[in-house]
């Protein structure tokens, strides 16, 4: 039997067999070290007593599983013994629902009860943090239940106790009902617990759930992921475009998913075209120069082209006639202008 819940002693007397039983630690297994009172462990030590007639619970306990207490208190309501419960040092959480069996809660004044919310955690999507929200509010109707069957104190009052999360030394205890003695002769605490340790227990199990989530996803092979986008936006590619005066590029580059490196290359080429041309007093043929300039020998064979028309128009002295390149260039725009419609 654990040394942190024992029968301390079974002695018969002119009222019939009496127990001492005492439960040192957490309502529920640990989840680190194994330890705690289950209600099964609970239940199985007191049945082997046999006929009591009156139960000594001693507890110092800083709570732990709800449905483990809740059991645990419903088998002492229902057993024929007196139960006389004995706070030793501490009766928190869901080992002050336990307290609350007892036919007399005796507190020594150095000794203290606290009540406050169930808590829990969660781990998944919304619908599943709802789920845990609406568990934890039937959980509380149910403990200020027990809470005011004992106390006589209204449900509302209760639930503001809780919420507080409400430490009671024994002198309070009695005064709020939650105890029915609290005596002078001081019993020593013994292993006192902290709540904020039991909540720092809660969060460490779930930083170590996500950790070991965290180093499946890095340990998964790279072929698995999906490969990253490298294309550039359409409103990167416009914006891009729009900087350098090249509005015409960016329906090309957004139909070849072009990268944000290649659009930037080829808006300096482009750029570079257009400064050649306006040197060169040709400024009207870089549109259809630009539009080419991933295929050299039609760029050239354009500029040759537009050069000899130039050359042609100022011997005649008068206005070149339209050339190719420049019907392939209104053809070009004109197509370029309904796919915008």
């Amino acid at each position: 039997m654990p040394n942190w819940f024992k029968v301390n002693s079974l002695a018969d007397g002119e009222g019939g067999r009496t127990a001492d039983v005492s439960i040192y630690d957490q309502i529920g297994k640990d989840w680190w070290t194994g330890d705690g009172t289950t209600a099964r462990e609970f239940t199985d030590v007191i049945e082997s007593l046999g006929d009591i007639n009156q139960l000594n619970l001693f507890i110092n306990s800083p709570g732990g599983d709800v449905q483990d207490g809740i059991s645990i208190y419903n088998y002492l309501k229902r057993h024929q013994a007196k139960v006389m419960v004995h706070v030793d040092g501490m009766a928190a959480s869901i080992a002050s629902i336990i307290a609350m069996a007892g036919d007399e809660v005796i507190m020594p004044e150095n000794t203290q009860m606290m009540i406050h919310n169930p808590l829990s955690w969660a781990m998944g999507e919304a619908k599943d943090f709802r789920q845990v929200a609406n568990l934890l509010d039937k959980v509380k109707d149910n403990l200020i239940t027990t809470y005011a069957g004992f106390t006589g104190k209204g449900r509302d009052e209760i639930s503001d106790l809780m919420d507080a999360e409400t430490y009671m030394n024994a002198t309070e205890a009695v005064a709020m009902g939650f105890a029915t003695q609290a005596t002078q002769t001081s019993t020593p605490v013994v292993n006192c617990f902290d709540m904020k340790d039991i909540k720092s227990k809660v969060q460490a199990k779930f930083d170590q759930m996500k950790n070991r989530s965290d180093k499946m996803d890095q340990t998964k092979p790279a072929q698995n992921k999906p490969p990253q986008d490298t294309s550039a936006s359409p409103i990167d590619i416009l914006n891009l475009c729009a900087e350098k005066g090249l509005d015409f590029l960016a329906k090309g580059f957004i139909e070849r998913n072009a990268s944000l490196a290649q659009v930037k290359n080829e808006l300096k080429q482009a750029a570079d075209i257009q400064d050649i041309c306006a040197a060169a007093n040709l400024k009207g043929d870089s549109q259809t120069l630009i539009a080419n300039m991933n295929d050299p020998a039609e760029m050239l064979r354009t500029a040759v082209t537009n050069l000899k028309a130039e050359h042609s128009a100022n011997i005649d002295g008068g206005e070149p006639a339209q050339t190719s390149s420049e019907k392939a260039k209104a053809t070009w725009s004109n197509a370029f202008i309904r796919t915008q419609r």
